[in-house]
């Protein structure tokens, strides 16, 4: 076998073994609310409470919404340029849309963003 053919199929074996998901799990996975009893932070009667609180229906209607863009340009020119004096350039640019969306009563989708 080459060199390459080697390498390639280590790399496939690697990245198999990686898909694999509970190839590193030393234990079995807790809840939330398991940990939080189990740390002591509440106890099952404070759970019990917890999930008997029902919220107001219209919370389900709301959604956030956004995105986040960030730009970094770099020029470097040469010395027989006439560019900006000091030969180089940079300019960072940061775009930030957010907002939500929520359901009226009567099926109207109203939207705020900034």
């Amino acid at each position: 076998m080459t060199r390459k053919r080697i390498l390639m199929t280590l790399t496939v074996i690697g990245l198999l073994l990686l898909q694999h998901p509970n190839l590193f799990a030393e234990e079995e996975k807790k809840s939330l609310e398991e940990l939080l009893i189990e740390k002591g932070v509440i106890t099952k009667e404070d759970l019990k409470d917890v999930r008997q609180v029902k919220l107001a229906p219209w919370i389900d209607s709301i959604s956030f919404f956004g995105d986040l863009r960030l730009r970094y340009e770099y020029f470097n020119y040469d010395n027989g340029n006439t560019a900006p004096p000091t030969n180089v350039a940079a300019s960072n640019l940061a775009k930030n849309r957010s907002g939500l969306t929520g359901r009226t009563f009567d099926g109207m989708r109203p939207t705020g963003s900034v």
